[in-house]
């Protein structure tokens, strides 16, 4: 039996060591991101592209964003409902 192939996720896929206390900080992201949206299972993956989203995009003002790169951008955050 053939098993059908799931589809591509967008964007790519990183991985990075850390140490102790910044995987601490990044935890202590995800409770807060839990407490913020109930009903959500974010996972320190979330957290991490939520912390660099903010981080290199969100407050960016060296370059200034069409609406269709925020629109992407939006939609590659971890949802925000």
């Amino acid at each position: 039996m053939r098993v059908p192939r799931r589809k591509a996720k967008a964007g790519r896929q990183i991985a990075l060591r850390v140490e102790e206390m910044l995987l601490s900080a990044i935890d202590a992201e995800v409770a807060r991101l839990r407490r913020e949206r109930p009903g959500a299972n974010p996972h320190r993956s979330d957290a991490v592209r939520e912390i660099l989203y903010r981080a290199l995009i969100g407050s960016s003002t060296s370059h200034v964003h069409t609406p269709d790169e925020q629109g992407q951008a939006e939609q590659r955050s971890f949802a925000r409902s």
